[in-house]
């Protein structure tokens, strides 16, 4: 078993997230740490946080926040 973002996958069944690394979660509402590299996984991989959700890109200083489903630039 595999506890990647505060979720339980099986061995070979983790998804990749790159460098996407949770920093906080508040009762859903989390707050990740990424390089501008990976921004695609947020939309694909990281969609089950509650909206409010952030996500801080380091290499560019770039802010994301997840509402509606979908992960938006600030």
């Amino acid at each position: 078993m595999i506890w990647q973002d505060y979720i339980a996958y099986p061995d070979d069944d983790a998804p990749d997230i790159g460098s996407i690394t949770p920093i906080s979660n508040d009762n859903g509402v989390r707050e990740y740490r990424l390089l501008a590299a990976d921004l695609d996984k947020l939309n694909s991989v990281v969609t089950y946080c509650g909206t409010g959700s952030t996500a801080y890109v380091t290499d560019t200083g770039a802010i994301y926040m997840f509402q509606d489903g979908s992960w938006y630039e600030m």
